[in-house]
C-alpha cells in the first residue's frame, strides 16, 4: 500500500483508505436502509447497530489523518480497525439469522474484509505491529 504524507503533523493521509471506506459507508447506508423496512423489529435493531459501526470506520480514518500524536494516529487506525470487524460480525450474524441473504449484501462481506487488512497494514507501517 503506498502511504502519502499528509497533514502538517507528519503523519501519513490515507486518500485512498478514507474515500473507500466512505464508499463502504454509503452502501452500508443503502443496506440499513432497506433492512429496516423488511426485517421486522430484529432487522431495525441490526440495521442501527450496523449503521453506527459500518458508518464510524471511515470517520475514524478520516479523523486519525489530523492526529496530534503517532500514539492518537496508531489508536485512531486501530479503533478502525475494530469497528470494522464489528461490521463484520453483524453482517454475518444477519445472514446466519436468515434476516439477509449473503448475495443481497452485494460483497460488502469481502469489502469490509479488505478495509480491514489495509488497516493492518497502515498499523505495521507505522506502528511496527499487525494489530493493537
Amino acid at each position: 500500500m503506498n502511504v502519502e504524507q499528509g497533514n502538517d503533523s507528519g503523519y501519513p493521509a490515507t486518500p485512498y483508505l478514507e474515500e473507500r471506506t466512505f464508499a463502504f459507508a454509503s452502501r452500508v447506508v443503502k443496506l440499513c436502509h432497506v433492512l429496516e423496512g423488511s426485517g421486522g423489529a430484529t432487522g431495525r435493531m441490526l440495521a442501527a447497530q450496523l449503521l453506527r459501526v459500518g458508518t464510524s470506520i471511515g470517520i475514524t480514518v478520516t479523523e486519525s489523518a489530523s492526529a496530534a500524536s503517532r500514539v492518537e494516529y496508531v489508536a485512531g487506525i486501530a479503533s478502525a480497525g475494530r469497528l470494522a470487524r464489528e461490521t463484520r460480525y453483524w453482517l454475518r450474524l444477519a445472514v446466519e439469522a436468515d434476516i439477509l441473504r449473503e448475495a443481497s449484501l452485494d460483497g460488502l462481506l469481502d469489502e469490509v474484509g479488505q478495509i480491514d487488512v489495509m488497516l493492518a497494514e497502515t498499523l505495521k507501517q507505522n506502528a511496527g505491529i499487525g494489530t493493537i
